[in-house]
């Protein structure tokens, strides 16, 4: 429903998205031009790799490789589902345990006479109208 406003989108003066200095995208396009024409077998994986190791590359850059080289060279691990059967096919039962146990009784004083008599841990409300600070 409008309300007559704009009501989605980004906010007014949100900045722009940082983008990567051209001067090094244009350092890393030349140098991947002149690596494939040099060596036209060479893979873009290897040719990455072998960026990412040179110490005379800029950090960002050598940074930037291995980023790029990181999802080929480590997948991540996929989800497997699993079966829930035992090895010789038949399905994993639950096992549960119950154990019940005799409730505790408290112990209970032989003779109740001989008992110490409890005081109150409050003492007895004021009554509000026989109370004189009222």
């Amino acid at each position: 429903m409008t309300w007559g406003r704009k009501t989605g989108g980004r906010k007014k003066g949100t900045p722009n998205k940082i983008k990567k200095p051209p001067a090094l995208m244009a350092e890393a396009q030349a140098e991947v031009a002149a690596a494939v024409s040099a060596n036209e077998g060479l893979q873009p994986l290897d040719y990455m790799l072998a960026v990412m190791r040179d110490p005379t590359a800029s950090e960002a850059r050598r940074d930037m490789m291995a980023k790029a080289a990181a999802p080929y060279r480590h997948p991540q691990l996929a989800a497997v589902a699993h079966r829930h059967t035992n090895a010789d096919g038949s399905p994993i039962l639950p096992t549960i345990n119950l154990v019940i146990q005799q409730p505790r009784t408290p112990a209970v004083e032989a003779n109740t006479a001989e008992a110490a008599p409890t005081t109150p841990l409050l003492p007895p409300p004021a009554d509000s109208l026989g109370d004189p600070s009222l």
